[in-house]
């Protein structure tokens, strides 16, 4: 499913719009390693609204 998704872009779908979060970001804050695994062929260089990318989310863990 998490491929399907990927493939169609619906991991791009943001959060609220002040957050810009989408579910890599979500998944890297919330340390969820399965699935960041899964998606990171996705965009790994989109910015939230602080200008954070996934992978600074998952260095701060």
């Amino acid at each position: 499913m998490i491929q399907k998704a990927s493939e169609e872009g619906l991991w791009e779908k943001k959060t609220k719009k002040y957050t810009k979060n989408n579910v890599l970001h979500i998944a890297c804050k919330k340390g969820n390693l399965g699935l960041v695994k899964s998606l990171i062929n996705c965009n790994k260089e989109a910015k939230d609204n602080n200008g954070y990318t996934p992978l600074i989310y998952a260095s701060i863990l």
